[in-house]
């Protein structure tokens, strides 16, 4: 191309070179006319590697570099405010962007899935959240999956973050706020960051831990009052330690641990099902043979109800009984009840009584 198409070239249009597959390099800096570039303009190009982004461009489009799998960096040299919603999308070789100072103060907005998908982006010096000192926004799952980041460390500037912006980052050991203020959030996933993940807030010991308490009380209202505890503190001044666990919290910590698993077999009890009997009332004996109470009334027999609805039965000490998953308390297979052992206790029962009578 002539230097006066490349001074002259000012539009590069929407999906102009998508799924062009052989193009190695096209977009460097010498296109020094654009001033746009549209939608997915770059979609699907599997041999680009390292495009450059000339200093007169002022926008690029949605998803304008996705699914671009030899894709390893991208340096700007113009300032914008914005990377569009699903602009470097499953770039899984992406190991970072960057650019000149201008273009890391200038942006404002990350947008949602932005950089999902990017399993090769890493944290370090040379890269990280950081660096954009300007960024107010991150949309959502804007870097779900990137499982290269180690680090989250979000810039001052930050006022809000989408659901789900930081899912999956399975190697993520913590996130750093770097705002007094705590931010606007959406939904997050503990269960998919790393391994002893925790969250580190500025320090605020000389304002009574205010940045602290704050923090906390958000994520309390997110992940439960035991939790937040447990994964929050301030970055270096140890805030933690002087605001010891309370008595609420504890208990709070304990009835999420009671409840760990609300919606599952394991892990609670049922409530009785309607019409069944409940303890203290209408005993039945271990056969679940039809008795009657001390006003008459007839127990109903153990098959009316069907297997899913029948009452908890009762341990001999009186604590409700687990539905039968068809295992022992350790794991091994429970041998089937022939319910010899139950009918003779039963049979015994009513024997003495006979003879009392």
């Amino acid at each position: 191309m002539t230097e006066y198409a490349r001074e002259n070239l000012e539009v590069i249009e929407a999906r102009a070179f998508a799924g062009c597959k052989s193009l190695t390099q096209f977009l460097t800096s010498v296109f020094t006319g654009v001033k746009t570039i549209g939608d997915y303009a770059f979609y699907d190009c599997d041999s680009l590697r390292n495009p450059s982004i000339p200093a007169g461009v002022t926008a690029i489009g949605e998803g304008c570099f996705a699914e671009c799998e030899s894709l390893e960096t991208v340096s700007f040299y113009c300032v914008l405010e914005e990377y569009p919603k699903n602009c470097f999308k499953n770039c899984t070789k992406l190991m970072r962007t960057g650019g000149v100072a201008g273009a890391l103060a200038g942006l404002r907005r990350m947008g949602d899935s932005a950089y999902e998908g990017c399993v090769s982006l890493t944290t370090s010096d040379v890269w990280n959240l950081g660096r954009y000192t300007g960024l107010e926004e991150i949309g959502a799952n804007a870097f779900r999956g990137c499982t290269g980041m180690t680090e989250l460390r979000l810039p001052s500037a930050v006022k809000k973050i989408g659901a789900g912006a930081f899912d999956q980052c399975a190697n993520a050991g913590q996130m750093i706020f770097q705002s007094a203020e705590v931010p606007e959030m959406g939904a997050m996933s503990l269960e998919t960051m790393g391994a002893g993940f925790c969250i580190r807030v500025p320090d605020s010991q000389k304002e009574a831990d205010r940045v602290y308490k704050a923090y906390l009380a958000f994520f309390a209202e997110m992940f439960g009052s035991g939790r937040a505890y447990e994964i929050v503190d301030s970055i270096s001044d140890g805030a933690k330690g002087r605001n010891p666990v309370t008595a609420d919290l504890e208990d709070d910590r304990s009835g999420e641990d009671d409840t760990s698993h609300p919606d599952t077999e394991e892990g609670r009890y049922d409530a009785q099902p309607e019409g069944s009997a409940e303890p203290g009332n209408n005993e039945q004996n271990e056969n679940g043979a039809v008795e009657e109470d001390s006003v008459g009334n007839t127990k109903p027999e153990p098959g009316e109800q069907g297997s899913e609805g029948m009452a908890d039965e009762e341990e001999p000490d009186g604590n409700a009984k687990p539905e039968d998953n068809g295992q022992e308390a350790d794991g091994n297979a429970k041998p089937e009840d022939s319910g010899q052992e139950a009918d003779s206790t039963a049979d015994k029962e009513r024997s003495d009584g006979n003879e009392q009578e």
